[in-house]
Formats: structure tokens, sequence, C-alpha cells
């Protein structure tokens, strides 16, 4: 399980606009979800691959990677009217917040070098321009 802030490379992705760039953030979104509940799981024993967990996290609370198109919004299919499935973007950005949230929450002395860097993603992301408020 390897997670980089640039996406990785391979395969027939491509991180530019259209659906190319949806399918890697989709990607990213999952590996932000994985290594948050490893962290609930693990807890301390995550450190030796937190610095590039919460680098990756970061990266995508600044905001789409590589100029990935956002989710649309429209509702259908899901519970509750959202989608069943995410389509980056928007969800990407939220599943590095919580991600980060959990190697907080989990990882305890772990993750103190990192707290700079992840509170100041998490503060960006608390205003009203950013795609995970």
């Amino acid at each position: 399980l390897s997670h980089g802030a640039g996406g990785g490379g391979g395969g027939g992705s491509s991180d530019g606009g259209g659906s190319g760039g949806d399918s890697s953030s989709v990607m990213r979104e999952c590996s932000h979800r994985c290594f948050g509940r490893l962290a609930v799981v693990m807890e301390r024993r995550l450190g030796p691959w937190l610095a590039g967990a919460t680098a990756a996290a970061v990266a995508a609370m600044r905001g789409p990677s590589g100029g990935g198109s956002e989710a649309t919004g429209e509702a259908g299919g899901g519970r509750n009217g959202r989608k069943a499935v995410t389509t980056g973007g928007i969800g990407e950005a939220m599943a590095a917040a919580e991600a980060l949230g959990a190697f907080v929450n989990s990882c305890g002395s772990a993750v103190r070098p990192f707290l700079p860097a992840v509170l100041s993603a998490l503060a960006l992301a608390a205003g009203p321009t950013s795609p995970a408020a």
C-alpha cells in the first residue's frame, strides 16, 4: 500500500481535467479513508507512514491536485439523496480532513512533528471557500 502526494503514476489514469482526473481523485480519496482507518487501528504504530500520508492529505486539503474537476452536487441514487459513489474533488478533500483528524486523535505523539501542517490545513478547510467546508 503506497500513498504519494503526487497521486502516483501507472496505468491509463491522468491527472488532467475531465474524467481521467476524477478516477485519480477517487483513488486518492480511498487512500485517505484507508489511512484514516489504519490510524484508528494501529495508533502510534502508524508513525513510519505518517509523513507521506500527512503530506498527501494536506495537499488534498489545499485544493484539487493537477487541476482535477470537482464533484458535482447532483442528487440521486444514494442514501438521503446523495450520490452512491463520490467522484473526486470534494470527496477527496473531505476524506483528507477525516484522515488528518484520525491521525491527530489516534496516533498520539507520532503526529506531533506534523501538527503545524495538519492544523494549518484544517484551519483553511474551515473557511467558506474550501472544498471540504
